[in-house]
């Protein structure tokens, strides 16, 4: 999967898209953390 742009959530949960790709960076960083 490809890297997206880092959004809030408020953002995020507007756009499906988004909300994936935010929801799949947030994962790995708290995964790495």
């Amino acid at each position: 999967m490809p890297k997206c742009e880092q959004q809030p959530p408020e953002f995020a949960v507007g756009d499906s898209h988004t909300a994936r790709c935010w929801l799949y960076e947030s994962s790995v960083e708290e995964r790495i953390a």
